[in-house]
């Protein structure tokens, strides 16, 4: 085995791929990988939320004993801090891979997972805002080709599952939608904070036809992001890695609907 892959789709519900049996074809990719692989049908996620759940997934400790479970605080007069991170109780995944002499990276998209949570600890190369996945694919691929000798472990974190939804237009017409005259088409991350805190105080509720043209786009956004798990396949192949990497594809957490 040349390399360990792991990769973390944010906000991702089981529920909602079709290898678990969701009636859109929502994860093709994902179900090839499925079936000629390992299918866990019992995984749960430690917190739902994404920093102390994928501080758990490399530390292998419950958000009460690795302590990160607090979200960063804003500042006007300061830059981004957090209360909290991981504590030092005992080593991480990566440091446990760096003492076995391989390489470690990360290439991530998401502000919860900045160096300040001690997630770093045992990668040579930590990119927490990596970017968009082709961005984040192509910094991954760029390292993963730099050094062939070693072994190497690499964490890939994908955000596009994540509100606010952005599909493609044909993945929307797929699933019986249109997404430019969906009603969540111009949501921003804003947005939808406020709408959920919103509905969470009683204030506001969504109707059934709203419902289901948020449910089409967060189905067509994974339907998006499996394009991007193929482009990673596509990679390993390109580079004669298929056969030498172990993938493994889950989720930080679902998605509250």
């Amino acid at each position: 085995m040349r390399a360990v892959l792991l990769i973390t789709i944010d906000c991702l519900r089981a529920d909602h791929l079709s290898c678990y049996g969701y009636h859109r074809p929502t994860t093709p990719t994902i179900d090839e990988m499925a079936g000629r692989g390992v299918r866990w049908q019992r995984a749960y996620s430690t917190s739902s939320w994404t920093k102390p759940s994928v501080a758990s997934m490399l530390t292998g400790l419950y958000p009460s004993e690795h302590g990160a479970f607090e979200g960063i605080k804003r500042s006007k007069n300061r830059p981004i801090v957090t209360t909290d991170a991981v504590r030092r109780c005992r080593p991480a995944l990566a440091e446990h891979f760096t003492e076995a002499g391989w390489r470690c990276g990360a290439f991530i998209n998401n502000a919860q997972l900045g160096e300040f949570t001690g997630l770093d600890r045992g990668f040579e190369t930590y990119l927490p805002q990596a970017g968009k996945a082709d961005h984040l694919i192509e910094a991954f691929r760029a390292w993963l080709s730099t050094d062939a000798r070693k072994p190497a472990f690499a964490y890939l974190h994908l955000l596009e599952a994540h509100w606010p939804y952005k599909p493609r237009r044909r993945h929307m017409t797929m699933f019986g939608g249109d997404r430019d005259t969906n009603i969540f088409r111009n949501y921003s991350a804003r947005d939808f904070g406020r709408l959920r805190r919103s509905i969470s105080r009683g204030q506001a509720s969504i109707p059934p036809y709203a419902f289901e043209q948020l449910i089409q786009m967060y189905d067509a956004a994974i339907r998006r992001l499996d394009g991007k798990i193929k482009n990673i396949l596509t990679m390993l192949r390109d580079l004669h890695l298929e056969d030498e990497v172990a993938v493994f594809v889950t989720a930080d957490h679902g998605e509250e609907f």
